[in-house]
């Protein structure tokens, strides 16, 4: 395998998602976040930090105005601080997404035996993790 067919297959997933849902990137990464954080409000520093990204970058996509229908945006009591989380459209998105990634889960693996995908699954999570701490 090439190093640079990881490019690739990420383009491919990305444009999976957007012909299958009109999400972008950063939409889909929100939405997935929220997805597998049972949708609980967040601040938006500490969202930021779990989307690895900075807080201004966070604002700016937040701001968009697709991206914005999505959420619900709430002040902290006694506080300048705002949480986020996904609105009802923001929730039927993620039902969606969590739909067309195992739809493309079960096109990619379909084949695949139980084990050997298992094994795939924990070699890609090493290379993530080598790239998380090795590349920087």
């Amino acid at each position: 395998m090439q190093v640079l067919d990881f490019a690739n297959i990420a383009g491919e997933i990305r444009s999976y998602i957007f012909h299958k849902l009109k999400l972008n990137s950063s939409q889909t990464r929100l939405v997935y976040y929220f997805l597998h954080n049972d949708n609980q409000a967040i601040k938006m520093g500490d969202l930021a930090a779990g989307l690895h990204i900075s807080l201004s970058t966070l604002s700016r996509q937040l701001s968009q105005s697709k991206t914005a229908s999505l959420i619900e945006v709430s002040k902290v009591p006694g506080n300048s601080a705002k949480t986020i989380k996904l609105n009802q459209k923001g929730l039927e998105k993620a039902q969606a997404l969590e739909a067309a990634l195992n739809e493309l889960e079960e096109e990619i693996f379909g084949g695949w035996q139980s084990q050997d995908k298992d094994r795939f699954t924990e070699q890609l999570v090493e290379i993530n993790g080598r790239l998380q701490t090795d590349l920087k």
